[in-house]
């Protein structure tokens, strides 16, 4: 498959793909993680992915002791990275990008996990959550990554701060770059991403016991 084929201008197909029934997906994710674990036993799993906002639901019908770390980020800022990402990855399998079209994907796409998220959100246990300020997590990734352990009970090695300190001087964020953006790019303002949005809410990750 080519790079960004599965993130395509494929209107149809998400149109299609947004009114199934995810949880015989999520079936299959839990026994390709079973299998896995059965190589490697460890404690828990830590999966990242924005999309599990939109499957939410069908995600804790499948692991229903799943600890969720919900990340939440200015809307504003979202807009502008799904915009660029969007554009790179479509890029990669056509000549010509809409912008428009590359707008109206990102926020639509935004909009519909926000709303799965919010109803989700109602019927996990408090005890299974933990809200993240974005900015929190960047400015000091290594005391957040500790306090989430330590919220939901986890061991972990005494020396995880001193290793994860170490990791992150040597892979710093624009290690290979940096990578700019902005909603002007696309012809938007912050008023044209607020209008439409609520709020910053998107998923970061979720912990699979």
């Amino acid at each position: 498959m080519p790079p960004g084929f599965d993130f395509g201008y494929l209107p149809s197909y998400w149109n299609w793909f947004g009114a199934q029934d995810h949880l015989d997906a999520y079936r299959l994710h839990k026994q390709q993680l079973q299998v896995y674990q059965w190589l490697d036993r460890r404690e828990h799993w830590v999966l990242k992915c924005p999309n599990h906002l939109s499957g939410l639901q069908h995600l804790l019908g499948v692991y229903p002791d799943a600890r969720i770390v919900y990340t939440h980020r200015d809307p504003v800022k979202v807009i502008a990275s799904l915009c660029s990402l969007t554009t790179v990855a479509w890029s990669t399998i056509s000549d010509d990008v809409d912008l428009d079209e590359v707008v109206e994907f990102a926020m639509a796409i935004t909009q519909r996990c926000q709303e799965a998220g919010e109803a989700a959100l109602k019927t996990v246990p408090d005890e299974q959550i933990i809200h993240v300020e974005y900015d929190d997590l960047v400015s000091d990734p290594v005391a957040k990554a500790v306090s989430i352990y330590d919220r939901f009970g986890y061991r972990r090695d005494p020396g995880l701060m001193a290793e994860a300190s170490k990791w992150l001087q040597l892979n710093q964020r624009d290690k290979h770059g940096t990578h700019n953006y902005a909603l002007s790019d696309f012809g938007l303002t912050e008023e044209d991403v607020r209008r439409r949005l609520k709020g910053p809410e998107l998923i970061a990750a979720y912990a699979a016991e």
